[in-house]
């Protein structure tokens, strides 16, 4: 057979070769079969897929596969993020709908202002909201249905529970300065069931579950008056029915020291409904149960009762759905199942990689051991571990859970919506950064990964000092300004805050909004003052601009070598290109400058290694990069040997005082 010919024939040769270079002496004895075996493997292992496919003409699979990958697992994202649109759509207005259908008086963006003031305005909201309930397949425009026992652990078995909770016993005196609470919460219930049939109008024909009394006979526990127990505290029966009864006024009989303080009402109930949007996407409709919980809040007791509505929705499986004329749904189906075998392949290859690598790592270890009798370190084993394949492992692990439940939500077996769009987004995130590794094969489109990895060591370090003045700033804020200012109500609104105003967002608005303050407390508003200046001047003009700094720094460091030619062959090891006989001069695996490769990162010299002075010039040129990325530019110079060492500390003591004193000043 014919040894192959032209550019691929020699990278074939220089590859299955001994090449010789720094480290191996002329006339040396020959390489023992084994140790130039490893070399080998350690060398192409080494290698990026176009110098594997240069050297043997190896296709780059992984390459080819990953592409495929991302534009399928990018078309599901799409898909499923259709229908997810639509489901968290149909619940927000859902939610809507009821806070206008049953909160008396709501328009919308009012949910932090929509309060009572007065007992009048808090009997009208409770009983205003039951009636709608009673009227709803009546009014409103949507197709709900009651649930029967869908009021709640207290709601014994009814479809609501009117509950209010109070303190067992209490006495306020405001002009004597006195108060006498118990502290033991009561919790009373009203049951409400919807009758069989249509109401016209409710109030009169409605009784509770027992047939007791009418929910309209509510008497709320206020300070003022406390309510009769038993059958006293109902009016006057009409036909059966207990007729509506007004609250208590004060300077009644009812009206005495012994009273009770009201804490909350609440209102909950449950309603079925049947989402049709999802007939668009050709898909079979969800059924929803809707939870609703409406709070009168009292616990302040500051003459002001807040109200509001949540909602809860639970998708459920339809019983005998039928739709004319639905299509077919199995090319859906089948995608997925493309998408599941594509990400199984991929998980495969890139397991295969990593098995492959911590085996010859294993193998190399061992052989050092015996041979050299020296032991390698864990970063140096790290080496041989490509964190892009982890990376891929992941998005792939990920991407078959995340379809897997797809497959189960859209047979309506599953109804984990934002469980599978957080798998599949941060799938597809993860496909779409694994992207960038083949990028960096080529010399100029290195340049991020490069900045990145010299960069991280100091940007990390100087993020851990800045989260402890920044967490101080956090706490300080939320204790002095959160019962004054809205944006610090809680640590984690503080926090948001504060990264806004370094981005230089909202800072007219933050400081008018306690600019209002001023008259309620002078000395928070000085304080204020003093925190925000502060904050946004050490954050904005000096943490920001070092931390750019840092970034900028790095990249002006591999600015040089970006558009440099390849400086050496391969990744340098100290077995796949020196030969082991002699002394060398390596770098950790992986470190060196390559246009198909790794940008340069840290140098790290093997023990006993001879000093950078003993290299011969040929030699010293190839390994001054990779030391000038790690000591700069004084550094390389200093270990190349062309700058002295009273020089050399001259120039690094300048730089560091000039460091300082643009810090200071």
């Amino acid at each position: 057979m014919a040894a192959p010919v032209g550019r691929r024939g020699s990278e074939t040769e220089r590859l299955l070769s001994p090449s010789p270079g720094y480290g191996t002496r002329a006339g040396a004895s020959p390489t023992p079969p084994e140790e130039e075996d490893l070399r080998r493997r350690l060398k192409y292992f080494f290698m990026s897929p176009c110098d594997k496919f240069r050297a043997k003409g190896r296709k780059p699979f992984k390459l080819m596969l990953q592409v495929v990958k991302i534009l399928v697992v990018t078309v599901q994202l799409i898909l499923f993020g259709l229908s997810n649109q639509l489901a968290v759509t149909f619940r927000e207005e859902n939610t809507i709908a009821f806070r206008h259908l049953f909160l008396l008086g709501y328009s919308d963006g009012a949910d932090d202002t929509f309060a009572a003031y007065t007992r009048e305005q808090l009997y009208q909201a409770i009983f205003h909201a039951v009636d709608q309930y009673l009227l709803l397949p009546d009014v409103s425009l949507g197709r709900y249905a009651y649930v029967r026992g869908g009021g709640g652990p207290w709601a014994n078995g009814s479809a609501l529970a009117l509950c209010q909770q109070y303190y067992h016993r209490g006495h306020v005196d405001p002009a004597n300065d006195t108060f006498d609470i118990d502290p033991m919460v009561v919790t009373d219930c009203i049951r409400v069931d919807p009758p069989e049939r249509p109401l016209v109008p409710p109030s009169d024909d409605l009784s509770l579950s027992d047939g007791s009394a009418s929910y309209k006979n509510l008497t709320l526990k206020f300070h003022k008056y406390c309510l009769m127990e038993g059958a006293s505290r109902a009016g006057p029966r009409v036909g059966g029915q207990a007729s509506l009864a007004a609250p208590p006024r004060a300077g009644t009989e009812e009206n005495h020291a012994d009273a009770s303080v009201l804490i909350n009402v609440t209102i909950h109930f449950q309603l079925k409904t049947i989402n049709l949007q999802s007939l668009i996407n050709n898909e079979i409709p969800d059924c929803y149960t809707f939870s609703v919980l409406i709070t009168f809040d009292n616990k302040a007791h500051s003459g002001r009762i807040p109200i509001s509505l949540e909602t809860q929705a639970h998708i459920q499986e339809c019983k005998h759905p039928s739709v004319f004329r639905h299509g077919d749904n199995s090319f859906r189906l089948l995608f997925d199942v493309v998408v599941i075998l594509t990400c199984s392949f991929s998980f495969l290859l890139c397991a295969r990689s990593l098995l492959r690598g911590f085996l010859l790592q294993n193998e190399f270890v061992g052989f050092m051991w015996r041979q050299r009798g020296r032991v390698i370190s864990l970063w140096d084993r790290l080496e041989f571990v490509n964190g892009w394949y982890i990376l891929l492992v992941t998005s792939d692990v990920l991407t078959i859970s995340g379809t897997i439940m797809k497959i189960g939500i859209e047979a309506k077996n599953l109804a984990s919506y934002d469980v599978c769009s957080i798998l599949l987004g941060t799938s597809t995130l993860l496909v779409w950064v694994g992207v960038i590794r083949y990028l960096t094969f080529f010399h100029k489109y290195n340049i991020l990964i490069a900045t990145l990895r010299v960069a991280l060591p100091s940007v990390m370090r100087f993020c851990c000092c800045v989260a402890v003045i920044y967490l101080g700033y956090c706490f300080c804020g939320w204790i002095v300004l959160g019962p004054y200012h809205v944006k610090f109500r809680s640590l984690s609104m503080v926090s948001e805050c504060l990264f806004s105003l370094i981005n230089g967002d909202d800072m007219f608005v933050t400081f008018a909004a306690m600019q209002a303050q001023q008259g309620r407390s002078s000395l928070v508003w000085l304080f204020s003052q003093l925190y925000l200046y502060s904050f946004i001047s050490l954050f904005i003009y000096m943490v920001l601009s070092l931390f750019i700094a840092l970034i900028t720094g790095a990249y002006d460091t591999i600015k040089p070598w970006i558009y440099r030619p390849r400086l050496c062959s391969c990744r340098v090891c100290p077995l796949s290109r020196c030969s082991l006989p002699g002394p060398q001069l390596v770098s950790a695996p992986g470190r060196c400058w390559r246009g198909g490769e790794r940008a340069p990162g840290l140098h790290r010299a093997v023990p006993g290694q001879p000093h950078l002075r003993q290299v011969p010039p040929r030699e010293r040129l190839r390994l001054q990069p990779p030391l000038l990325l790690r000591q700069g530019r004084l550094g390389g110079a200093f270990a190349a040997g062309e700058l002295s060492r009273s020089r050399y500390c001259y120039w690094t003591l300048a730089l560091r005082l000039r460091r300082l004193t643009l810090i200071y000043l």
